[in-house]
């Protein structure tokens, strides 16, 4: 649904769409941003233009939109600038994002991922410890219940296998993590990565073609005369002129090239294999 053309402008009718949206009652609105009921249905009703600025923030904050969308100002309900407190970000965080130190499209990408949410569920849990201690219990419960079979003759197969269903506290939680954590990685490769794959191949084939164009050019394909020096000069030639790379870090490039074409393509013309 767009949001935009889906709720009218005033402030009232705003908050009364709003709160249709949400089910949520007046005077049940009216208690969670502090307002009286008396006072919150004047202001709805229009008989009064009163309201206090911070009835407007925590309505604001109840139904997920900008004060600047309650108001009037602006169409769009999402909102665009947060107080880092607000969020939950430490200062470290948020420079790490802002100074590129962590890949901000990443984060992006993880924090709109409906598996992520779930994720960050698993991986508070082990580390609040909330599931570890409750297999510590249950590994209690069958230590206890194998102590008692295990010097009973004929319970000892029963005392052997209850012995088995004892498992390391975190090793299930980080395995469920791990996997949740894969899954969501797999998800924003499909939307990201294929894409970047199918350009960078398309870029690599252009600029080998490019290459192949530029070494061979004035030459008699059947019968190739060049030397070690003259290939690595023309493609050289290619990426400066073509893809604007520095002579200064084509040099040791093309000092490798030429040695690696004396090594193989004389082991090569000589019959032999190249090793690689």
């Amino acid at each position: 649904m767009n949001e935009q053309k889906a709720l009218p402008g005033t402030i009232r009718d705003r908050i009364q769409e709003l709160m249709n949206r949400k089910r949520i009652k007046q005077a049940e609105l009216a208690e969670k941003i502090g307002e009286s009921s008396s006072t919150f249905s004047r202001f709805i009703n229009g008989v009064t233009d009163k309201i206090s600025p911070d009835a407007i923030v925590r309505m604001a904050k109840e139904f997920e939109v900008s004060t600047d969308f309650l108001l009037g100002v602006v169409n769009d309900p999402v909102r665009k600038n947060y107080d880092i407190g607000q969020i939950g970000l430490s200062v470290d965080a948020a420079r790490n994002l802002y100074t590129g130190k962590v890949n901000a499209d990443v984060v992006n990408r993880l924090l709109t991922n409906p598996r992520f949410a779930e994720t960050t569920d698993m991986i508070g849990l082990y580390l609040d410890d909330r599931l570890a201690r409750g297999v510590a219990a249950q590994n209690e419960l069958y230590g206890l219940a194998y102590e008692n079979l295990r010097g009973i003759p004929d319970a000892k197969k029963d005392a052997d296998e209850i012995r088995s269903w004892i498992t390391n506290p975190h090793r299930d939680e980080l395995d469920r993590i791990r996997e949740s954590f894969e899954a969501v990685v797999r998800d924003i490769k499909k939307e990201y990565g294929s894409n970047r794959m199918k350009k960078t191949q398309v870029m690599t084939r252009e600029i080998t073609r490019g290459m192949f164009a530029e070494i061979t050019k004035g030459q008699d394909l059947q019968n190739l005369r060049i030397s070690p020096e003259e290939y690595a000069d023309r493609i050289c030639d290619y990426l400066a002129a073509g893809h604007g790379i520095s002579r200064t870090l084509l040099r040791p490039f093309r000092w490798v090239m030429v040695h690696l074409i004396k090594l193989f393509g004389g082991k090569a013309a000589h019959g032999q294999p190249s090793d690689q």
